[in-house]
């Protein structure tokens, strides 16, 4: 039988084959983990990802590499301190469900990048009025970046073309904004997955409510003041547009959810299960050759996630040392034992997730160690939970829109043709400092009523 294309000798790297091959490994393993219980599939799936890291740790850009580093010198900083290093190996699960969901996540972006709809909505987009595209650059990015992610921003981007500097700098604000604030509902995102996995107790259908009731409320805030404009016509031919696409999303959105219920998993573990069959029934009605097009497309994608996996996994990894530490260890008892007040605490932890990213440290650093350490001094309130929830999100959303490694930031300083300190300091910077500190109010309030 012939070797698909992107595996035949001389047209990649054995080294990206071989990435491509550990990669699909990791989620077979972890699928049959899941459905069977077959814990050694379980430590195949680890052993494959760890496969996975040492062949991509040559293939990083240079900041992915830097910030590798950092980590692995952090990590053996821990060891020496008196960390015990299976503790860190430990959490390996984690990356592996992460790493699984991530594959899913490259495959049903390839599901929508080959959807019909795609070339109606770039047409609707153009025919709307100029006065009410910044209300429709941010809204059909925040809609199919739930999935499309930053590749939604060079589908549009072409759009603007050669507009004056100014409208520019604007429609990239909108994209990062839009694209930003997914971050708060979406279940297809790495943040929403750190979150749900470290905090169990708390479904996601309330996290992902709370966060939409909070996104919402801040295009309305926008809308009120004249930020940005969209007329209820034109944000109906948007609504129209995009319908093909986004309600099979929301439908195997509540599938997902109603498993993950039944079966009593993480959403994460739910949406590894059901996003393959969905996504290969959704292609049959594309046209005849879409189905092995995206798988193809998917599998000739997957050593593109040397990046994510390895930081991720890192971060994961160093957060179980990191708190291994006897000398943290006796910090946190005793800060346990004190019985300080925890919001300002959970607010400090919102702003490190979001502030961090400004030196270009990804948000799955610090938002894995305040989730982790939360562990050791929180009491496991359901309320205080949800509102932790929130404020990680809220930070890491804070670190997309300002953070000199945010992959939202570089794309749309690349496409938009507008240097990233522009985009750091412009009126993001001041939406967002008003948005946290709305939260923060509301959280707080909610707090002290839980209490």
């Amino acid at each position: 039988m012939p070797l698909p294309a992107f595996v035949r000798p001389g047209r990649h790297s054995t080294a990206r084959d071989l990435m491509r091959v550990f990669a699909a490994t990791v989620w077979v393993g972890e699928f049959l983990n899941l459905v069977f219980g077959w814990t050694v599939a379980g430590a195949i799936s680890a052993v494959a990802l760890c496969g996975f890291l040492v062949l991509s740790a040559t293939r990083l850009d240079p900041f992915t590499r830097g910030g590798a580093i950092f980590l692995v010198f952090l990590g053996i900083v821990s060891v020496a301190l008196g960390a015990d290093p299976w503790r860190g190996l430990e959490r390996l699960w984690m990356a592996t469900l992460i790493a699984s969901f991530l594959m899913m996540l490259v495959l049903l972006r390839c599901t929508i990048g080959a959807h019909p709809a795609l070339e109606m909505i770039r047409r609707k987009f153009v025919a709307i009025d100029k006065g009410d595209r910044s209300g429709g650059i941010i809204l059909v990015n925040h809609l199919l970046g739930s999935v499309l992610m930053v590749g939604v921003m060079s589908f549009f981007a072409p759009l603007i073309g050669d507009a004056p500097h100014e409208e520019r700098r604007r429609a990239a604000e909108l994209s990062i904004r839009g694209v930003a604030l997914i971050i708060m509902w979406s279940p297809f995102t790495v943040g929403m997955a750190t979150v749900t996995t470290s905090l169990t107790n708390v479904p996601f259908w309330q996290i992902a409510s709370v966060g939409a009731v909070i996104t919402l409320a801040a295009f309305l805030a926008s809308l009120a003041l004249g930020e940005i404009r969209l007329r209820p016509d034109a944000l109906g031919k948007i609504l129209v547009a995009v319908q093909p696409i986004l309600l099979p999303l929301c439908g195997i959105t509540i599938v997902i959810l109603l498993l993950a219920r039944v079966w009593d998993r993480p959403a994460l573990a739910a949406a590894t299960l059901l996003l393959l069959p969905f996504c290969l029934a959704w292609t049959r009605f594309m046209g005849p050759g879409t189905t092995k097009s995206v798988v193809h497309a998917t599998f000739g994608s997957l050593d593109r996630l040397s990046s994510e996996l390895t930081l991720f996994t890192l971060a994961i990894v160093l957060a179980g040392l990191i708190l291994d530490i006897p000398a943290l260890a006796s910090v946190l008892h005793s800060l346990s034992e004190r019985h300080l007040p925890l919001y300002p605490l959970i607010m400090a932890g919102g702003l490190l997730i979001g502030l961090v990213p400004v030196v270009g440290v990804h948000m799955i650093v610090p938002a894995t160690i305040v989730l982790a350490i939360y562990q050791d001094i929180g009491t496991g309130s359901h309320v205080e939970e949800l509102i932790l929830a929130i404020h990680v999100l809220l930070g890491w959303c804070f670190g997309s829109l300002v953070g000199l490694g945010s992959l939202s930031l570089l794309t749309a300083s690349t496409v938009y043709r507008i240097p990233r300190s522009q985009l750091v300091f412009g009126n993001n910077l001041a939406f967002l400092i008003l948005l946290f500190a709305a939260v923060s109010l509301g959280g707080g309030l909610a707090f002290a009523l839980a209490r």
